[in-house]
């Protein structure tokens, strides 16, 4: 299952929940005192995959993991519960992930395939603006042993727009010809709890 929903929360609703990224409403820039940053790469790998498969850095903000929580969890768990209701227990992890134009990158190559949990799960994604960049889904899980991955779905960032999986494997791509790819991100473990 992959479901697209396009304007998943009202304007007012968005701009309420995300307002402390962008508190000043002018070009999102990642410099904000109020929000810690972090960089990593996109999935943990220093190998070269492919001419068309590419590990790239982004920038990350935690917001509710193993170790704690941010001080904007309370926002972002709000604007995840009202488009899927979730409940507290089942949310393995949410974060602000931001990927940035790279000159590795170009049309046609994508982040690594991968699955976020390696039992049962759903993934959420939430475009936080409009850019380029999309999500590619295949239509092996994380049940499959995979060798080789069946591209079944892109779905191309839009400002508001939600992404709902159930445990396929998927990528994405950084931005070519848009400066930043913002994306909610949630991973809901689903065993005994749906």
């Amino acid at each position: 299952m992959i479901k697209v929903i396009d304007d998943a929360l009202s304007d007012e609703m968005f701009d309420k929940y995300f307002y402390f990224l962008n508190p000043e409403n002018t070009v999102f820039d990642l410099y904000n005192e109020k929000i810690q940053w972090s960089i990593s790469r996109d999935i943990f790998t220093e190998e070269e995959i492919s001419p068309v498969l590419q590990s790239t850095y982004q920038m990350h903000h935690m917001l509710f993991w193993a170790k704690g929580q941010s001080e904007y969890y309370d926002s972002c768990f709000e604007a995840l519960n009202t488009i899927r209701p979730v409940a507290p227990e089942a949310l393995h992890r949410l974060k602000i992930n931001a990927l940035l134009n790279n000159t590795k990158v170009t049309n046609g190559v994508i982040n690594v395939p991968h699955c976020d949990l390696q039992e049962p799960h759903m993934s959420f994604v939430l475009y936080l603006n409009d850019s380029d960049g999309d999500t590619v889904f295949y239509k092996e899980t994380w049940r499959d042993n995979v060798t080789q991955l069946t591209e079944i779905q892109r779905v191309s960032p839009k400002k508001n727009r939600a992404v709902i999986s159930d445990g396929h494997y998927h990528a994405s791509q950084n931005p070519v010809d848009s400066e930043i790819r913002l994306i909610l991100n949630a991973v809901i473990k689903t065993k005994g709890i749906l």
